[in-house]
């Protein structure tokens, strides 16, 4: 492999909507053996898996990827409660030298079907407070860009959509385009987001998921939309349009 910029994450969410025509790896967060890539590569596309001590891995793929020159990395990062682990990777591949490129999103439309949709029961984990749903479409346009401007240096971007959706918002839509919703049960974010624990990170990702009963959750931001020129599909047209990716689950949907 002779490439300068290369993508992981491809049997993800986000990858299903990223062309074929990119370099993608397949490699193991926990296993060294499986970074060869990175003495080939300049520019990176990061997924980071929701995994138990994923800090520590991160930490030491990063220094590898340090050491093999790697220039920029470019994240998904989170503005949930994971954030409290991705400010930590972003923090860690800044002092690394690397120049860092964070988009920190609320939800991907997809996660209505992988995370929220089960069965016929819509599971709310927000205290019914309302979420910026991102169209996936857009954040893989803007993923390309920015590993492809070499202008673009170190930020965090907060990556939502133009609308915010309730439990209920999100009930009428399913419905409308023909997903029946026979329950709404609610469910601790903690569970849902594998935030349990006893680490000091693991409790505040769980003090951050009780914000959103205090009325403190995602509020819509623009920034996606004026730096990368993104058009936003409604949650509307998403459920009309793009059933071949939701309905595709891949092998790490659960673990984004």
């Amino acid at each position: 492999m002779n490439e300068l910029s290369i993508y992981t994450g491809r049997n993800s969410q986000i990858g299903q909507y990223l062309p074929d025509t990119l370099n993608y790896v397949h490699y193991d967060i926990k296993d060294e053996t499986t970074w060869g890539f990175l003495q080939n590569c300049r520019n990176l596309f990061l997924i980071v898996p929701k995994i138990p001590h994923v800090l520590d891995h991160c930490k030491d793929f990063v220094y590898t990827a340090k050491q093999a020159g790697v220039k920029k990395i470019v994240k998904i990062g989170s503005m949930g409660s994971w954030r409290v682990i991705h400010n930590q990777i972003d923090a860690y591949i800044r002092d690394c030298g690397i120049n860092c490129i964070s988009f920190d999103i609320s939800v991907l439309m997809n996660n209505i079907f992988t995370e929220q949709y089960i069965g016929t029961t819509l599971l709310n984990y927000r205290h019914d407070t309302p979420a910026p749903y991102l169209d996936p479409k857009v954040l893989a346009l803007a993923i390309q860009q920015a590993m492809r401007r070499e202008a673009l240096l170190n930020f965090n971007i907060k990556a939502t959509g133009l609308s915010q959706y309730s439990i209920e918002d999100v009930k009428r839509i399913l419905e409308s385009n023909g997903y029946p919703v026979t329950s709404i049960k609610t469910i601790h974010n903690n569970q849902l987001h594998k935030n349990t624990g006893v680490s000091a990170d693991q409790r505040l990702m769980s003090d951050i998921s009780d914000d959103y009963a205090l009325g403190i959750y995602p509020k819509i931001n623009t920034d996606i939309t004026r730096m990368f020129g993104a058009v936003h599909r409604t949650l509307e047209r998403f459920v009309a349009e793009d059933s071949q990716y939701f309905l595709n689950l891949q092998a790490g949907d659960r673990n984004l």
